[in-house]
């Protein structure tokens, strides 16, 4: 004899959804409802280094392991800001 877990029998459902997503979907309710009374508060900012805008074009272009760039890879991105530890941009590619 066998038994799964874990798996909801067709006959629950409700609007032909399974109860994990009626579940989630109640969780959702609440947590709208729940911040009417107290609302989310905004991260707070962890960077200490000063950011300064940096509002242009960026070449990227990945490198080989010997340092060669690889040409064929290279992107454009807009810059965002620059800052002693890093550079943030905007581009269309993940």
């Amino acid at each position: 004899m066998s038994t799964v877990l874990n798996q909801v029998p067709d006959s629950l459902t409700v609007a032909d959804e399974p109860w994990s997503s009626v579940d989630e979907a109640i969780r959702s309710r609440i947590s709208s409802f729940l911040t009417t009374f107290r609302p989310r508060t905004t991260s707070v900012e962890r960077r200490s280094d000063q950011r300064y805008s940096f509002p242009h074009l960026i070449h990227l272009t990945p490198v080989h392991a010997d340092d060669t760039p690889i040409q064929e890879e290279m992107i454009v991105v807009v810059g965002k800001d620059i800052s002693a530890r890093g550079l943030g941009f905007f581009h269309t590619k993940p």
